[in-house]
């Protein structure tokens, strides 16, 4: 059991999930069925946030439902403590004008778009199993479709 159950989440307009860890403060006690063992325990080592489909807005004349008019119709993955190397939106990325697969955010760190099939990836615990608070990230609201996506989160198992 090195991977949990898949979780599937669904936003809809209005809808974030404000700042958090995938990771827990203490190892989460492990039952497995049929398993006999007691005293395992586990905590989440990694996270795979994966997109599942993505609604794209082409804005007409006068409306303002994405605020700046690129289309970008928010619900992005924002990572406040990661910063991405270089500038505007990464190599092959985006040229500016809300394509792109990422983007800085402007309170700091990085946002990633929700763009079907694209996934984010990183790491939640240090090699000591303490849990890397770099990784604080939230789901921003999303203000025109829906979106989908599912998180699978690798465990480090403790007591085997």
């Amino acid at each position: 059991e090195d991977f949990g159950t898949p979780q599937i989440v669904r936003y809809a307009p209005g809808q974030k999930f404000d700042l958090h860890y995938d990771w827990y403060p203490s190892p989460r006690p492990l039952r497995l069925p049929g398993h006999g063992r007691r005293g395992l325990s586990f905590n989440r080592v990694a996270s795979f946030f994966v997109y599942l489909d993505e609604y794209e807005y082409v804005p007409e004349a006068g409306d303002e439902r994405d605020g700046d008019g690129d289309g970008d119709v928010g619900g992005e993955t924002w990572f406040p403590y990661i910063e991405t190397r270089g500038e505007g939106e990464g190599r092959g990325q985006g040229n500016g004008n809300g394509n792109g697969k990422w983007r800085k955010h402007e309170d700091g760190g990085t946002a990633f778009r929700p763009r079907r099939g694209n996934a984010v990836f990183w790491v939640n615990l240090h090699g000591n199993g303490t849990g890397d608070q770099r990784v604080q990230h939230a789901g921003l609201p999303l203000r025109e479709g829906v979106k989908t996506a599912m998180n699978i989160w690798p465990r480090r198992v403790y007591g085997v």
